[in-house]
């Protein structure tokens, strides 16, 4: 059987080098409009940045991929957004968010965005934003500090992640390495530590993510969300 080629047409420098890496796209070319285009006959699919009003949304690791294999249009968050998410989305799945999150992150993000995306996955509450502006090349780093209500066994928050990011190509913990830009730098994927102080009723969860807004929080989660969209592996034309 024939495998399916694909022509896509992209808004980007870095989706354009991202998708001539891919194995199975013959020819890329530039557009000022959506960031990914392409077409299968008559069916013509697109891939948005940072649009939550779209039916099929969120992070892969997250959203039911289902329906992304019949949509024409599928988003995936803008990147300071995906980062935010990665430390957030477990905990608002699992129902384990207590009180406003606190968000710290080295670059602004789109607020609505992030609340938009949040509701999707379960929590409609507010959220502290503390944007702390850091050089630190093209990665995006965050630490987000949740009140969780005291959990029976604290071995539930790494559960939460664990059941999410366990088999995750993308995103990993990484609890022993020194933490600095190094992780992701130039990569594809996000890492994730978790950090938790006990109380008596609410106690404190910190989680400290990083991505490189041209792997996981950027031009390798589109490759990663055309993949999906076609049925094809996760990681194919992923280098990395």
């Amino acid at each position: 059987m024939n495998q399916q080629r694909y022509a896509v047409s992209v808004n980007s420098p870095q989706l354009a080098s991202a998708f001539r890496n891919h194995p199975l796209v013959d020819s890329v070319a530039t557009n000022a409009y959506l960031p990914v285009e392409y077409a299968i006959g008559p069916w013509r699919r697109t891939i948005r940045i940072g649009d939550p009003s779209a039916e099929c949304t969120g992070l892969v690791e997250i959203a039911d991929n289902n329906p992304w294999v019949c949509a024409d249009l599928v988003n995936v968050p803008s990147p300071a957004v995906t980062v935010a998410l990665i430390a957030l989305a477990p905990l608002a799945v699992a129902g384990l968010i207590a009180d406003e999150p606190v968000i710290q992150i080295s670059e602004d993000l789109n607020r609505d965005e992030l609340q938009a995306e949040l509701v999707r996955v379960g929590y409609a509450g507010e959220f502290i934003l503390d944007t702390v502006a850091q050089d630190l090349g093209s990665v995006i780093a965050a630490t987000v500090m949740v009140p969780v209500v005291t959990p029976t066994d604290p071995r539930e928050l790494d559960g939460a992640f664990d059941e999410r990011y366990g088999r995750a190509f993308f995103i990993r913990e990484d609890a022993d390495s020194v933490w600095a830009t190094t992780l992701v730098a130039d990569g594809p994927r996000a890492v994730y530590h978790l950090r938790y102080t006990p109380d008596d009723h609410l106690s404190l969860l910190t989680v400290q993510v990083m991505a490189d807004r041209h792997g996981k929080a950027g031009t390798s989660q589109v490759v990663h969300a055309f993949n999906i969209m076609n049925g094809l592996e996760e990681s194919l034309g992923i280098a990395e």
